[in-house]
């Protein structure tokens, strides 16, 4: 019994002395000693200074708890703000008994508000790498450092491991900031749990927000110490994560072989995006486009190399609205699946634009051709497309498909009706029928930097043909190069489809309001007939161009011109279109242009020489029907400077010549043109029906804007027209003497007359000394006893000399050509009341419209 009970008191002193004393050893520590040492540690460890503002405590228990409180980590000099991370309470409870086996056993780890601020300065420096800014106040000298504990022998000890039961993140933030972009990005953890056993699996569950989007993971993987020092016959270390944000869901499923050098790694990705948009705040750098319903699966792997390998790739998404991409377009459908990274991807897209449907489907090379990182690979293209009715392919390849570099493809479509292809454009279209159109597009320069090659392009319909090439050039300035050539093309078939498209319905006002009412006539261009409005000089030096384009057989106007050809260049602002030149009924013709838009008042010289020009075709074409049919003659050569059309002529010095030897005329133009002049020596016009021209002859010889007529003939079956004069194409006035003939049966009537004033609206009046001598003729014939139709027959027998050959000559400038037949005189019969021309009741009344 004694024995017993010496041995309980020696088991007393042996537990519950040292518990007492250390007890007492933890009750009265001050551990806020210890913080000068551990800040010192930390700088010297880590190069920046760290602070525990707060209190640093140990709460006693059989497994201690270290709680430190408001810690923070200073930033490098010029950062933002003066720490780079801060701290409000950490707590780390360790088991102390483990410690004597190596075993570092976190029980409980707690951290509490960490703000950690990662940024790169505008200079280029990052506050992740480098020295910390200095401090305020000295750091405190460090106690000297204990001797280093000798290293054990290999073998001799087990290595240290390391667990945490409980992990635990309250109210963190991370924000990453970039000075020289400008931008900011804010990543909040409101809450991270995880367990980190030596043995058992991890497991880790976290609530996050980026850019204000919530986040959630959910993770497990094997056990920490497999992942610090895996054993070398270690299975794989297992991985599955799962994230969650704005409704969207990604898996990875896998495993890692060697955790130490992260190799030899496969995971098998399932992901789904109901809303691409809401993905935003994520990648605030990257611009999503917003589909719906994507889905993506992958098998993907370690390679050894930067590219993974990829296998078993599936994307798919379904119906939206892609109008912020492309105005009109809806996606309905799309596919594209690839057996493996360097194997071609299969690709298939429905979709409509405007309401019309379209489809794309084919093959693309591999995938592993736009990965980053790998060497540059062709991408092979072969697609086939549908579209409102028409069809075509896309072959070809581009050799490097990131940059994109070295691209090749050849175009071919079929359309069968161009105008229900006017959806796809977003506007009307003529209805043009049976096209058929090829063409090869490349690059010139890397990724169209220097620009684009449009090469064997080839168009067919109806209507004609087109081939050649084009050339857009990208350098110090834009430049266009087109060289086209066409069998037959019909223009005039090509404009009637153009005209037969119903024009865009104007615009209505805001507020919906009707459009305001066009301008008078009288108020536009400031009165003047010739516009002073300004021409579109500086277009002209916007870029630079050469067409060479011809056309064996062009119809237009109706008739065929022969051997059509275009050549023009233009180089810094100067046009030069030399020349335009086509063969018809007539012979060779030809129009020269050109302008220098560098120049303050640009010079601009127009030249023409066309043999023979349907006017009935031409006046058709604009929209005046047929109120001149004819074949004329044009010789035109003028040269001016200004920036308006009414600068121009202003300007203007050359000829203009004008030669019609026959056709006809409505005489409602005859009215138009001359009606104020007949009216005004009295004599009838009939507006119903139309004359027959036996010539016209205009020639205008023009100096500084004042044009002289030097030939100017109008004959016509009703009236004739002749005279002379000036016309100022500035001032927009004429000075004219005409002498207007009636012809009323075998009646030819003349008297002068004279037009002045502004073109709106001259002055017209009989020339008194020019008319008192027919009135004198018209009177002495009645005094001698003729009757009144032989008197003014006589006082018309000065004006019956054929005048067309001498005029049409002039007019064509000494250049011969063909003239109207020769005019019968009239014949010397007496009226006969029943064959009475159309003449006023009493010719009396013309009499005194003469003498008025």
């Amino acid at each position: 019994m004694r024995l017993l009970r010496i041995a309980l008191w020696v088991l007393a002193l042996l537990i519950v002395v040292p518990a007492v004393v250390i007890g007492v050893l933890i009750a009265t520590f001050d551990a806020n000693r210890l913080k000068p040492r551990i800040e010192a540690e930390a700088l010297r460890a880590t190069g920046r200074q760290v602070t525990i503002a707060g209190d640093l405590s140990i709460k006693p228990s059989l497994v201690p708890t270290l709680v430190a409180e408001k810690v923070a980590v200073a930033n490098v000099a010029g950062g933002s703000r003066p720490e780079m991370a801060t701290l409000q309470r950490l707590e780390l409870q360790v088991a102390l008994i483990p410690l004597l086996s190596r075993r570092v056993e976190v029980s409980r780890l707690v951290l509490v508000a960490p703000d950690i601020l990662l940024e790169r300065l505008a200079d280029g420096r990052t506050n992740w790498e480098g020295p910390a800014a200095a401090a305020t106040d000295p750091a405190p000298q460090p106690a000297p450092a204990p001797p280093p504990t000798p290293e054990p022998a290999a073998g001799s000890a087990p290595p240290t491991i390391f667990a945490v039961e409980a992990l635990r993140i309250e109210d963190g933030r991370l924000t990453i900031r970039d000075a020289r972009a400008g931008t900011e990005a804010h990543y909040d953890l409101a809450r991270l749990e995880a367990a980190l056993p030596a043995t058992g699996p991890t497991t880790i569950s976290a609530e996050a927000a980026v850019n204000g989007a919530k986040l959630a993971l959910r993770g497990q993987f094997g056990p920490l110490a497999r992942l610090m020092r895996p054993p070398p016959d270690a299975p794989p270390f297992p991985v599955l994560l799962t994230v969650e944000a704005a409704g969207a869901r990604l898996s990875a499923e896998g495993s890692i072989a060697d955790t130490t050098a992260m190799t030899g790694w496969k995971l098998a990705l399932d992901a789904t995006v109901p809303d691409m948009a809401a993905l935003a705040p994520f990648v605030p750098d990257i611009p999503l486009p917003p589909l719906r319903d994507v889905a993506l699966k992958a098998q993907a792997q370690d390679s050894g190399g930067p590219i993974p390998a990829v296998s078993a790739l599936t994307l798919s998404a379904g119906a939206a609205d892609l109008q912020s991409l492309v105005e009109g377009l809806r996606l309905e459908k799309l596919e594209i699946a690839a057996p493996a990274v360097d194997q071609p991807m299969r690709v298939a897209i429905s979709a409509a634009i405007n309401g019309a449907p379209a489809a794309l489907t084919g093959t693309l090379g591999a995938p592993a051709a736009l990965l980053p990182g790998g060497p540059a690979r062709p991408l092979p293209v072969d697609l086939a497309w549908q579209a409102a009715g028409a069809s075509g392919t896309v072959k070809g390849a581009i050799a490097d498909p990131r940059v994109p570099s070295g691209v090749d493809l050849a175009v071919v479509a079929a359309i069968p009706d161009l105008a229900a292809m006017g959806k796809l454009a977003g506007a009307q279209l003529p209805a043009l029928r049976d096209i058929a159109a090829q063409a090869r597009i490349a690059e010139r320069g890397t990724g169209f930097a220097g620009g684009a090659y449009l090469r064997d392009l080839k168009v067919t319909l109806p209507e004609g043909d087109l081939a050649g090439e084009a050339t857009w050039i990208v350098g110090q300035r834009q430049a266009v190069q087109v060289k086209l050539a066409s069998q037959r093309l019909d223009a005039d078939a090509l404009m009637a489809a153009f005209r037969a498209v119903p024009p865009a319905p104007a615009a209505p006002a805001a507020g919906g309001a009707p459009p305001p009412p066009p301008l008078p006539a009288q108020a536009a261009g400031n009165g003047r007939l010739i516009p002073d409005t300004q021409l579109p000089f500086e277009a002209l030096t916007l870029a630079d161009g050469k067409a060479e384009i011809t056309v064996a057989a062009l119809t237009l106007l109706s008739q065929v011109w022969q051997d059509v050809r275009l050549t023009g260049s233009l180089q810094e602002g100067q046009l030069a279109l030399a020349p335009l030149a086509f063969t018809g009924p007539g012979g060779r013709a030809e129009v020269r242009l050109s302008t220098d838009a560098r120049q303050p008042s640009p010079p601009v010289a127009l030249a023409a020489k066309v043999p023979a020009l349907a006017l009935g075709p031409l006046l058709a074409a604009l929209g005046q029907g047929e109120a001149v049919t004819g074949t004329a003659e044009l010789d035109l050569d003028i040269k001016g400077a200004g920036r308006t059309p009414h600068a121009i002529a202003s300007t203007a010095t050359g000829h203009l010549g004008f030669a019609l030897p026959g056709g006809d005329i409505d005489n409602r133009l005859v009215d138009a043109l001359a009606g104020d002049i007949l009216r005004a020596v009295g004599a009838p016009l009939n507006r119903d029906g139309r004359s027959n021209i036996r010539c016209v002859a205009l020639r205008l010889e023009a100096t500084d804007g004042v044009a002289e007529a030097r030939a100017l003939l109008a004959d016509t079956s009703l009236a004739k027209l002749d005279g002379g004069g000036a016309f100022n194409l500035g001032q927009e006035t004429l000075a004219l003497r005409v002498r207007p003939t009636l012809k009323v049966g075998q009646i030819r009537i003349a008297a002068p007359v004279l037009v002045s004033g502004p073109w709106r609206q001259p002055a017209v009046g009989v020339d008194p000394a020019g008319a008192g001598q027919i009135a004198s003729q018209v009177l002495g014939g009645l005094a001698a006893g003729r009757n009144p139709l032989q008197a003014l027959r006589g006082a018309g027998e000065a004006t019956a000399m054929d005048d067309c050959p001498r005029q049409l000559a002039i007019a064509r400038g000494g250049a011969a050509g063909p003239v109207p037949p020769a005019e019968a005189p009239p014949a010397e019969t007496p009226a006969q009341p029943q064959q009475r021309p159309t003449v006023p009741s009493n010719p009396r009344d013309l009499l005194r419209g003469l003498i008025r």
